[in-house]
This record gives C-alpha cells, sequence and structure tokens, in this order.
C-alpha cells in the first residue's frame, strides 16, 4: 500500500508543479524624460501584438485590447481593426493609419524567446518501514524502486512589452517579463498587463486610482 501511495504523490506533486501559470516582470526601463502618463477618459489605447501568425496575433490583440479597456479609463482597441494585414509590415503605412485613428498610446507585445527548463523535485527521505530484509522489504521494494517520469518541464515564454505615448511622441516604458507553463493567451496577457500597471505605478507614470 505504501508504494501506491508515494506514487500517487508524486504524481500528484508532479501535476500541481506543472498545471499553474506565473508571470514575473524580469527587467525594466523607463525614459528619464517622460512625463506621467494623462490618458483621458475614452482616449483610444492600440494594442498590437507582433506574431506573423494571424491565428495568434488577432485573439492575442482581442485579449490585449480587452485587458486595457477593463482598467476603466482607455480604449483598447486591437491593432488589426486600424492597420489593414497588407500594411502591417510597412512602417509608413502602419503610422500613417495610427495617426489617423486618432489614438493616444500603442501597447506593443511580443515574444522574444520561448525555453524549456527540466528540473527534479527535491527527493523526500522517508524512514524505513521493513526492518528485515524478508517478509515485506523485498517484495514491496520493486514497487517502490525510483523510475522516470517524476521530472517536470516548465514551458518560458519572454514576452516584452512597450507603451508608447503617441502625445509625448515617443517610447516611455519596456518591460520584459518571463511567463512559466501558460495555460491560455487570455491568461498570459492578464498576468503581464497585471505587473505592468504595478511597474508604471511604482515608477511614476500613472497614478494608483
Amino acid at each position: 500500500m505504501l508504494p501506491k501511495i508515494l506514487t500517487l504523490v508524486l504524481i500528484i506533486l508532479t501535476m500541481s508543479l506543472t498545471a499553474c501559470s506565473s508571470t514575473t516582470m524580469t527587467t525594466t526601463w523607463k525614459d528619464p524624460d517622460s512625463q506621467p502618463l494623462h490618458f483621458q477618459k475614452g482616449d483610444t489605447v492600440i494594442a498590437l501584438v507582433m506574431s506573423p501568425n494571424e491565428g495568434v496575433r488577432r485573439p492575442a490583440e482581442d485579449a490585449l485590447a480587452k485587458e486595457l479597456t477593463s482598467r476603466g479609463i482607455i480604449k483598447g482597441v486591437p491593432a488589426y481593426t486600424i492597420i489593414p494585414t497588407a500594411d502591417l509590415r510597412n512602417e509608413t503605412q502602419a503610422k500613417a493609419h495610427i495617426e489617423g485613428s486618432g489614438a493616444s498610446g500603442v501597447v506593443v507585445m511580443r515574444v522574444v524567446e520561448k525555453s524549456q527548463k527540466v528540473t527534479a523535485p527535491t527527493p523526500v527521505y522517508i524512514g524505513p518501514r521493513h526492518r528485515s530484509f524478508y517478509g515485506g522489504y523485498y517484495g514491496a521494494g520493486w514497487g517502490a524502486a525510483y523510475g522516470p517520469g517524476y521530472l517536470r518541464t516548465d514551458t518560458i515564454y519572454s514576452i516584452e512589452t512597450r507603451l508608447y505615448d503617441l502625445k509625448q511622441g515617443k517610447l516611455v516604458w519596456v518591460g520584459q517579463s518571463d511567463t512559466y507553463n501558460p495555460s491560455s493567451v487570455e491568461s498570459v496577457i492578464k498576468e503581464i498587463v497585471d505587473e505592468a500597471v504595478k511597474e508604471l505605478v511604482q515608477q511614476g507614470l500613472i497614478n494608483k486610482s
């Protein structure tokens, strides 16, 4: 019975370690000359996700725009509704569409790296249950022997987020974050925006309210 219990505990532990996602901001940069952001209620901020895959980019821009709008002041707008796909990689054309929209800012996200990290949980030793070689240990020991399959593999996405204030006409903030084991695009973007807002508040670019 004990070997079966130990195996079950290890499986549950491994699942719990790989099932959840978490995002941490690893590096940030702020333009030292930037003024606090004063977006007015209803101002448009474009959500742009740099991905060559339209099936990824559009849902991600929708999620980012929704998250920006949920903050209660600005109106997040997906870039694909403003910039035609044919003009997306043409800087001159893209700039004309952005300026023509009257947007006050642009939030840009892009994946800069995807990697995997393999680790083994720290083994836990439980005191001997069987004191004799025969009479219990020999048979049970085979069931409790270590086998492969308990290694943890984390998938890590490093994502760069940039904030451009079009009223000031420049880049005001950049952050790079690592997200472990993302479960969905929506969850990743929410976590990144949450972390970015904390940094923007801390650096005095936006008010706590």
